[in-house]
């Protein structure tokens, strides 16, 4: 154990020495220092050169005061064109159908009958109505009807004027198409027929069934009528169509007379010309709803007649009224009813 620890010794003692000998034999190299850089030299300043003469602008490239830049396609400095926004968008044209309803107007209505059949006495039927309707505003209108008329039997000394009931009301129409409007009002009758003996009430139901039973408020006594109607008009340059409906109630002032309540129809086909004439047919029916010995007259009425173009000017019209059924028909046949209608007006 001594030995080897000997021996171990020995050998680091000799590794020591090898290594001072070697290193004084070998000493480490010395490197020069290396020359430290001065300052860099100084160069002369550079000459300066003159300033560059300005050169006159060429003629024809200046920019055009009025848009600051040439416009491609025009000369340099031309004046460019004058552009202007598109037109604006007006309104639309104003329709030019006008349907009756719509209108301000007055007229006078004349109706006749005249029946002579051989055996019997010939009869006269005469009615007139003062009709007006003005507007308060483009769709509210207000409505008068004053009938009267005359009866009068040959060869019997029966001759019966009779004054009718007036109406007034009010009616809404307005257009809901440029060529289609529709309407819809209420009318009141006047009772100031007081009390009639019985030639007047014999004159007064004959002249309230001369149109056919239509409009029968206009004279039947004893009554105070309240009448609605509505309707729409359509037109198709040159054609036209009329439809109204107008429920009435004959309320009785009268103990020993009972209420009555109809329905008027009536349907217009026709044809009118741009310059104001125009023909047509006319289809109507009377529904009696309460008691009654006929609760149903049809009749037909061909017409024709004139309106003036424009807004304002002339009304006139002529229809035959011809019963198809009974009691009041058929038309053409004896002591029936056959009615001659004139109708003469202004419209504004």
């Amino acid at each position: 154990m001594k030995r080897s620890t000997s021996l171990s010794i020995a050998a680091i003692a000799a590794i020591l020495g090898f290594s001072s000998f070697a290193a004084a034999q070998y000493p480490p190299p010395v490197f020069p220092q290396q020359p430290g850089y001065g300052p860099p030299p100084t160069y002369p300043q550079q000459p300066a050169y003159p300033q560059q003469p300005a050169y006159p602008q060429q003629p024809g490239f200046g920019i055009p005061p009025a848009f600051g830049f040439p416009i491609p396609g025009f000369g340099y400095g031309a004046p460019a064109p004058a552009y202007s926004p598109p037109p604006m968008a007006g309104p639309p044209p104003a329709p030019t159908f006008r349907s009756e309803a719509m209108q301000s107007r007055v007229a006078l209505q004349f109706d006749w009958f005249n029946s002579a059949p051989s055996g019997s006495l010939a009869t006269n039927v005469m009615t007139w109505d003062l009709v007006a309707q003005i507007g308060l505003t483009d769709n509210i209108f207000l409505d008068a009807d004053v009938p009267w008329s005359y009866t009068a039997v040959a060869d019997h000394d029966f001759k019966k004027p009779v004054f009718g009931l007036p109406i007034v009301g009010a009616h809404f129409a307005a257009r809901f198409a440029p060529s289609a409007a529709f309407f819809f009002g209420v009318g009141l009758g006047i009772p100031v027929q007081g009390t009639m003996n019985a030639e007047g009430q014999t004159a007064a139901t004959l002249a309230s069934s001369i149109r056919g039973y239509q409009e029968l408020y206009r004279f039947y006594p004893n009554q105070l009528p309240l009448r609605f109607r509505g309707g729409i008009e359509l037109e198709s340059k040159p054609f036209f169509l009329q439809l109204d409906l107008a429920p009435s109630f004959l309320i009785s002032i009268d103990h020993n007379q009972t209420t009555i309540v109809t329905l008027d129809q009536s349907t217009s086909v026709g044809v009118r010309s741009s310059f104001g004439l125009l023909a047509g047919l006319r289809l109507q029916e009377s529904f009696f709803l309460t008691r009654a010995n006929d609760h149903v007259q049809t009749a037909i009425e061909p017409f024709i007649g004139y309106e003036s173009p424009g807004k304002s000017g002339l009304v006139a019209r002529y229809g035959l009224l011809m019963p198809l059924d009974s009691v009041e028909g058929f038309a053409f046949d004896k002591t029936k009813l056959l009615t001659n209608r004139f109708t003469i007006g202004a419209r504004f």
